[in-house]
C-alpha cells in the first residue's frame, strides 16, 4: 500500500514537472493520497525519507501554485517536512525548492554549527508533527518515531542553547506517550522509559525561566513523569512533589494557553489520587480538586471525549465532598416533576393486576410482550431494562423512580470491575449521552398523515377498514411528535401519552374488526418466526420484485391490473425497507404508493397503512442513530447500524460487556431467529413429540395458504387465516404450558451469563466497524476485553475491501501481466489487516503460536460490516515469521455468539458416514476435471456414498443428506452478493438453492465441506446477516462448515480438499467432534508454503462453527 501511494503521488509530481500543469497536485484526491501516505511516515528509526520528500513536495507545490490563497496547512507541512531535508541533504531537493528555502531564510540561512542546531530544531518540529498525529490516532509507531527524532536532536544542542530545553521537554512527553501506548509484557509497575523521561524533563524544567512561555508546559510534563514514578513505586513523597509541580504549571500558565484545561485536569486528578492514598477526604484538598476540575470543564468545548472525562472526574470529586444522608430526598422541583409523571402514567396506562405478562387477554400485556418489555429470563442489560419498564407499567403510581433507576444502574454495571463500575456509573449519572438525536424528517410523516386524514373523512363510521386507518393515524402522530432538542418537557409528554391512551382504547375495536383476540394477536406474531427461513424471506422478496417489475413494464398504464401490480411492488418494497433500511427501497415504494393513490384512492387504503408503517420506522431510525456521511456505505442493515452506534456509546461509558450485548442483539437477526425457531422445535420434540408433530403439521397448513409477498389478501383469505389462527393459538397455549416453554418462539435478549460459555474453547473476537471508532471486543473465559483499533477506520476499510476484491478478480480472470501485481495488492491488504486489527488483538490476548506440547490456541472471528468479506484468518506479513494470524492461532468464524453456542450444542454422531458430490462436467459451465479425483480421495478417507456426474441429481442428493454426517461438495456454485437468497450449488439436473438446504432437518450432520466458489460470500447490502451457502448448511444442522470467500480454481480446490481430509483421517472414528478448524489451518499453512506468492489461492478457505 505504501509503494502504491508513493508511486501515485510521485506520478502527480512528475506530471507537474514535465507539463507545467498543476491540476494533479490541486486535485483533492492528491491531498487524500498524501494523508494516507503519511500513515507510513513514522518508522522506529525516525521518518521514512521517501514519504517525507514526496508529501513535502506536494505541499510545497500547492503553496507555490496557490500563492496567497494556499492554506496554512500546506505552508506549514511543506516547511515541517522539507526543512530537515534542506538542512541535511539540500541536493535531494529540486533547485526551485532550495532557492525558495534560501530566499525565505535570507541572511539567516545557517551554516556550520548553526546549521547543525537548526537541523536539530527541524527534527524537533517533525517529531511534534508526529506526536500531534499520535494524539489523534493513538499509533505507537508515531510515538516511537518522535522519540527517535528527538533523541537525535538533543545531542546537537549544547547546554544553554535556547532550543535545548524545549527539545528535551518534547522528548520527555514523547517518551511518556510511547510508554502509554506500550502494552507491558512483564507486568512491571513502572513504564520502561520513565527514568529517561524524568531526567530530560527535569533538565528542561530547570533550564526554563519562570517567565518563559514554555515554563508551564515543562512544569506540567515533569509533574506527569514524577506522578507516574510515584504510582509505580507507591511513593507518596513523589506524589506530593508532582502536585506542587502541577500547581506551579497552573499558576504560570495564562488563560490563552491551550494546554491549561489539561493542566487543570492533571492537577485535579492528582489531588484525587492523594485523597485515595490518604484514605480520607481532606475537605481542603477535595475543594481544590473541585475548583481545578470546574475550571477545566469551563475551558473545554461542549462535545467530545475530553469533556466527558473531565466531567467524570468532577463528578467523583463532588461525590467525595457530598455528605451522605441516611435517607436522601428529592428536591421539591424534582419531586413535583416525578409526581406529574406518575400521574400521567396513571392516566395513560390501564392498571393491571399482578404480572401483566401472565394475562393473555390484557392488551397492555400483549403490547409489552411483543415489544419484549415483559419480565424475561434474559440476563442482559436490555433484559434488565425491560424488566424495569414492565414494573413501571404495572405499578406507575407507587414507583420510587429514583430508587429503581439507581437499582437498574447498579445491576447494569455489576459485571464490571470495581474501578470500571464506578467510572461507568459516574458517566451515566453526570455525562451527556453523546451526540444529540437527529432531527426527524417530518415531511414524509406529514404527507402520510394528510392522506390518512382525508381517507378517514370519507369513510363511514362503520366501515371495516376505519379502525386500521385510525390506529395508523394515531401511531404516525406519535412518531410525528418526536422533536429532539425542542423544549416541551411535561407538556410534550402529555401530548404523547394522550395519543397512547387513545391507541389503547382503540385496540379492542381494531382487533374486533379483524375477529382477533389479544392472545391470538400475540400468537400470530410468533407464527411469523416459525413459518419461513431467512433464505426464503429474502428469496420471496427478490422474486416478487423481479416478477412484478417485468409485469408492470408489460401492462398498459391506468388499467386495474396495472394498479394491482403497483400495489404489490410498493408493498414488497416497503417490506424490503423494513428488513434492510435501504433509503432507495423506501423512496421507490413511496413513489409507487403515490401513483396508487392518484389512480384509485379507494383501493389505496392498505398501501397507505404500509407506507405509514415504513415512514414511522424511517423516522425512528433517524432519531435513534443519525447516520453520518458515508455510513450507508458500511453495507449493514439499519438495525445493525443502530446496534453498532449503541456499542460505541457503551464503550464510551466504560462498559465493554454492554457493547458486546448491543452488537449481539443487532446482527444476523434473520439467522438468529431461524436458529432460535429450530432450537425451540428440537426442545419441543424432546419434551413432547406429539405436540411437536402437531406444531409442524399446523405450520405447514398455514404455509400452504399464506398470501404471496406483497399481495393484499382477499376477505375470504383473511377469514381462512383467522380460523387457523384460533387453532394455532390453542396449540401455542398448550406448548407454553409445558415447563420451560413459557416464552416459546418469543425473543429472549441474552446477557453475559448466557453468552459467556461461547468462549469456553477460545476467545471470540467481535469487531465493531463504526465511523466514530472501531474496536474489537474479545469474549474470553475471564470476561470481555476491549481492544481499541484506532488505525482501523470505516471509510478506509471500504476502500481497502473494494481494492482487495478487485485484485482477487484480476488475479483470477485478468491478464497474466497484471496477475502478479494483483497478488501483491492482496498481500498488502493482508498486511494492512494485520497492522490495524489482527496484531493488536492477538497481542492483547497473548496469542503467540502453539504451546510447548504443539497444541494450537483456538480463536473465533465475528466481524461486522465490510470486514465480513475479508480473510481475517489470513491477515499478516507472510514473509516475516510469526507476523501472521496463521502463525499464531487456529481461526474459525461465527456470525454471532448465539450461532456458535447453537453449533456447540449439536451432538457428536455415534458413527460417521460420508456423502461426496462431484460434478466434473456441468452444462453451460467450465469443466472441473479434478473433482472426480477429489471425490475418490474424500471417499477413501470417509466411507460413504459418492455421487458423481449424472448420479448427482437433486433428488439423489436430498435423499442422501439425512444419512451423511460429513458432506463434501465439489461442484460449481453461484453466489450473488446483491441477491444472496439466490445462491445455489449446481447439480446435474439443476440448482440446489440455499432455501432448500436451510429447510432440511439433519439430526446427524457434523461437517460440511463446500469445495466450490464463494460459498461463504454473503450479501453486499446486508453484510451482517450471514446469508450464504455455508450458513444454510449450518441452519440445516451441520455444526461446522468449510467454505470459500471468493472463486477458486479447480486444482487449488482439489489440493486443499485432499489435504484437509488427510488431516482428519485419524479422527473419523473418534467419539469427539472432528477438528475441522485445525485440519483446515494445517492445510492452509502447507499451501501457503508451497505458493507464497498466490494468497488468492490459500486465503480463500475459512472454517465456521464449532
Amino acid at each position: 500500500m505504501r509503494d502504491q501511494l508513493l508511486n501515485a503521488l510521485r506520478g502527480r509530481l512528475v506530471t507537474v514537472s514535465s507539463t507545467g500543469d498543476p491540476a494533479g497536485v490541486l486535485d483533492p484526491e492528491a491531498l487524500a493520497e498524501a494523508e494516507r501516505l503519511l500513515d507510513f511516515l513514522a518508522t522506529r528509526e525516525g521518518a521514512d525519507q521517501d514519504v517525507l520528500h514526496a508529501v513535502g513536495l506536494l505541499h510545497w507545490l500547492r503553496t507555490a501554485v496557490l500563492g496567497a490563497e494556499s492554506s496554512q496547512e500546506d505552508r506549514g507541512n511543506a516547511v515541517v517536512l522539507l526543512m530537515p531535508i534542506y538542512l541535511a541533504q539540500p541536493d535531494a531537493l529540486p533547485d526551485q525548492v532550495r532557492a525558495s528555502f534560501a530566499e525565505t531564510l535570507g541572511p539567516d540561512d545557517p551554516v556550520g554549527e548553526e546549521r547543525a542546531h537548526a537541523f536539530a530544531e527541524a527534527l524537533s518540529n517533525l517529531a511534534m508533527f508526529l506526536l500531534e498525529r499520535c494524539t489523534r490516532r493513538q499509533r505507537r509507531v508515531d510515538a516511537e518515531a518522535a522519540v527517535a527524532l528527538l533523541r537525535g536532536a538533543a545531542p546537537r544542542l549544547p547546554a544553554g542553547h535556547p532550543s535545548r530545553a524545549p527539545v528535551l521537554c518534547n522528548l520527555g512527553y514523547a517518551l511518556m506517550m510511547n510508554d502509554a501506548l506500550t502494552s507491558s509484557e512483564d507486568d512491571s509497575p513502572e513504564p520502561p522509559n520513565i527514568d529517561e523521561a524524568l531526567a530530560v524533563l527535569r533538565e528542561a524544567f530547570q533550564g526554563t525561566a519562570r517567565e518563559h512561555g514554555n515554563h508551564a508546559r515543562c512544569a506540567n510534563g515533569l509533574a506527569l513523569a514524577v506522578r507516574t514514578k510515584a504510582l509505580g513505586t507507591r511513593d507518596t513523597a513523589l506524589l506530593s512533589e508532582s502536585i506542587e509541580l502541577f500547581r506551579l504549571a497552573v499558576d504560570t500558565a495564562t488563560d490563552m494557553d491551550h494546554n491549561l484545561p489539561q493542566m487543570l485536569t492533571d492537577l485535579g486528578f492528582s489531588l484525587l489520587l492523594w485523597v485515595d492514598a490518604a484514605g480520607e477526604a481532606d475537605p481542603a484538598v477535595v475543594d481544590e480538586a473541585v475548583s481545578a476540575l470546574r475550571r477545566a470543564v469551563r475551558h473545554t468545548p461542549e462535545h467530545g471525549a475530553e469533556r466527558r472525562t473531565r466531567l467524570r472526574l468532577l463528578a467523583k470529586a463532588e461525590l467525595l465532598r457530598t455528605p451522605k444522608p441516611a435517607a436522601p430526598r428529592l428536591s421539591p422541583e424534582t419531586q413535583r416533576r416525578v409526581d406529574e409523571l406518575t400521574a400521567l402514567f396513571g392516566q395513560a396506562i390501564p392498571a393491571t393486576s399482578g404480572d401483566a405478562s401472565n394475562e393473555p387477554d390484557n392488551w397492555l400485556a400483549v403490547v409489552t410482550r411483543l415489544l419484549g418489555i415483559a419480565p424475561s429470563d434474559g440476563q442482559g442489560s436490555y433484559a434488565q431494562l425491560m424488566d424495569l419498564l414492565a414494573g413501571l407499567l404495572r405499578d406507575p403510581s407507587g414507583t420510587d423512580l429514583e430508587r429503581k433507576a439507581f437499582e437498574l444502574m447498579q445491576r447494569r454495571t455489576s459485571h464490571l470491575r470495581p474501578d470500571d463500575r464506578l467510572d461507568a456509573m459516574l458517566t451515566q449519572m453526570f455525562v451527556p449521552a453523546g451526540a444529540p438525536s437527529a432531527p426527524v424528517d417530518t415531511a414524509s410523516l406529514d404527507e402520510v398523515l394528510e392522506l390518512l386524514e382525508r381517507m378517514l373523512r370519507e369513510l363511514p363510521d362503520d366501515h371495516p377498514e376505519r379502525p386500521v386507518l385510525a390506529m395508523t393515524q394515531i401511531m404516525t402522530q406519535l412518531a410525528r411528535r418526536h422533536r429532539p432538542g425542542e423544549p416541551g418537557g411535561i407538556g410534550q409528554m402529555e401530548e404523547r401519552l394522550a395519543l397512547l391512551t387513545r391507541s389503547m382504547e382503540m385496540l379492542p375495536s381494531l382487533m374486533g374488526s379483524l375477529n382477533m383476540s389479544p392472545a391470538v394477536v400475540g400468537d400470530m406474531s410468533m407464527m411469523s418466526n416459525a413459518l419461513v427461513s431467512p433464505f426464503e424471506t429474502l428469496a420471496l422478496i427478490e422474486d416478487t420484485l423481479k416478477r412484478n417489475r417485468e409485469r408492470l413494464a408489460a401492462l398498459p398504464e391506468g388499467g386495474p391490473e396495472h394498479t394491482v401490480t403497483l400495489k404489490t411492488l410498493a408493498h414488497t418494497l416497503f417490506q424490503q425497507y423494513q428488513l434492510a433500511h435501504e433509503e432507495s427501497a423506501y423512496q421507490e415504494a413511496a413513489g409507487l404508493a403515490r401513483r396508487v393513490v392518484a389512480a384509485d384512492p379507494a383501493q389505496a387504503r392498505r398501501i397507505v397503512v404500509a407506507w405509514a408503517t415504513a415512514a414511522r420506522l424511517r423516522a425512528m431510525s433517524a432519531a435513534l442513530g443519525q447516520v453520518p456521511a458515508g455510513e450507508h456505505d458500511l453495507r449493514s442493515s439499519g438495525l445493525a447500524r443502530l446496534s453498532s452506534n449503541e456499542a460505541v456509546s457503551a464503550i464510551g461509558n466504560s462498559d465493554a460487556p454492554a457493547a458486546l450485548e448491543a452488537l449481539e442483539e443487532g446482527r444476523a437477526l434473520l439467522l438468529s431467529s431461524a436458529l432460535n425457531a429450530r432450537r425451540e422445535l428440537e426442545n419441543l420434540r424432546a419434551a413432547d413429540s406429539r405436540l411437536a408433530e402437531r406444531f409442524v403439521a399446523m405450520r405447514e397448513r398455514i404455509r400452504a395458504v399464506s398470501v404471496d409477498v406483497g399481495r393484499e389478501p382477499a376477505q375470504e383469505e383473511l377469514a381462512r387465516l383467522g380460523g387457523m389462527a384460533a387453532e394455532w393459538s390453542e396449540l401455542v397455549r398448550r406448548i407454553q404450558a409445558l415447563p420451560e416453554f413459557g416464552r416459546f418462539l418469543m425473543p429472549l435478549p441474552l446477557g453475559m451469563p448466557d453468552l459467556g460459555p461461547a468462549a469456553a474453547e477460545g476467545p471470540v473476537v467481535t469487531v465493531n466497524v463504526n465511523p466514530r471508532r472501531c474496536d474489537a471486543l474479545a469474549l474470553c473465559a475471564d470476561g470481555v476485553r476491549l481492544v481499541p483499533l484506532p488505525d482501523l477506520r470505516a471509510a478506509e476499510l471500504i476502500e481497502q475491501a473494494e481494492a482487495f476484491h478487485d485484485a482477487i478478480r484480476t488475479a483470477r480472470t485478468g491478464p497474466a501481466l497484471l496477475a502478479g501485481q494483483a497478488q501483491q495488492v492482496v498481500l498488502d491488504t493482508l498486511g494492512w489487516l494485520w497492522d490495524v486489527l489482527a496484531e493488536p488483538v492477538l497481542r492483547e490476548l497473548g496469542c503467540t503460536g502453539p504451546s510447548e506440547d504443539g497444541s494450537w490456541p483456538r480463536l473465533w472471528w465475528s466481524p461486522t460490516g465490510p470486514l465480513n468479506g475479508l480473510p481475517l484468518h489470513a491477515a499478516g506479513h507472510h514473509t516475516t515469521a510469526g507476523a501472521s494470524v496463521l502463525d499464531r492461532v487456529v481461526s474459525s468464524y461465527t456470525p454471532t455468539l448465539r450461532a456458535l453456542l447453537h453449533s456447540r450444542s449439536r451432538p457428536v454422531p455415534s458413527r460417521r458416514a460420508g456423502l461426496t458430490v462431484a460434478m466434473p462436467d456441468t452444462p453451460g459451465h467450465a469443466a472441473l476435471p479434478e473433482t472426480a479425483g477429489e471425490a475418490v480421495e474424500v471417499t477413501a478417507r470417509i466411507h460413504g456414498l459418492a455421487l458423481t456426474g449424472p448420479e448427482a441429481s437433486r433428488a439423489a442428493v436430498l435423499a442422501a443428506l439425512p444419512r451423511a454426517t460429513v458432506a463434501h461438495f465439489a461442484c460449481h456454485a453461484s453466489s450473488d452478493p446483491y441477491n444472496p437468497s439466490a445462491s445455489h450449488l449446481l447439480l446435474h439436473d439443476g440448482p440446489l438453492s440455499v432455501t432448500e438446504i436451510s429447510r432440511l432437518r439433519l439430526d446427524d450432520a457434523e461437517l460440511a465441506y463446500l469445495s466450490a466458489c464463494a460459498t461463504a460470500r454473503g450479501s453486499a447490502r446486508l453484510a451482517d446477516e450471514a446469508i450464504h451457502l455455508a450458513s444454510a448448511f449450518q441452519l440445516a444442522g451441520y455444526a461446522q462448515a468449510v467454505a470459500t470467500l471468493w472463486e477458486i480454481g479447480d486444482h487449488v480446490a482439489a489440493t486443499m480438499a485432499a489435504d484437509f481430509h488427510r488431516e482428519l483421517r485419524d479422527t473419523v472414528d473418534a467419539p469427539v467432534r472432528m477438528p475441522g478448524a485445525l485440519a483446515l489451518h494445517t492445510a492452509t499453512r502447507r499451501m501457503r508454503a508451497a505458493m507464497p506468492g498466490r494468497p488468492s489461492a490459500w486465503a480463500a478457505f475459512l472454517h465456521s462453527g464449532a
